[in-house]
Order: C-alpha cells, then sequence, then structure tokens
C-alpha cells in the first residue's frame, strides 16, 4: 500500500484525487482515474535495476 502511495504521488495524485483504480499484475499494468477526469496509465516493474553481482573467484579479493 505504502508503494502506490507512493507511485501516487509521483504523478502528482493523492487517494483524494482517485476516483478508480485497476491493477493488472499479469499484464503489468496500472491505470489511475482520478476524479477531474485523467486518466494515467503506468507499467508495473520498470524501475532500473542494480546490476547483478558476480560470484567472486576463489583466491580474488
Amino acid at each position: 500500500m505504502h508503494e502506490l502511495e507512493k507511485a501516487l504521488s509521483e504523478i502528482g495524485l493523492s487517494w483524494d484525487d482517485v476516483w478508480a483504480l485497476s491493477l493488472d499484475r499479469r499484464a503489468g499494468t496500472l491505470v489511475v482515474v482520478a476524479a477531474d477526469g485523467r486518466k494515467l496509465v503506468g507499467r508495473l516493474g520498470t524501475a532500473p535495476r542494480p546490476p547483478a553481482r558476480r560470484p567472486r573467484k576463489p583466491g580474488q579479493s
């Protein structure tokens, strides 16, 4: 829930501004309809991921 509130604030909305909300995990989409009629569509999991760590070979420091 906290992550959703953070995402809403990043697009300039609060819970008071949300009229409808739809989340489709399989498709990876989030649709928010604001009280003023704006429709905002976003993709889930599009934040950059940190690079994967490679395991060290024995003897490396």
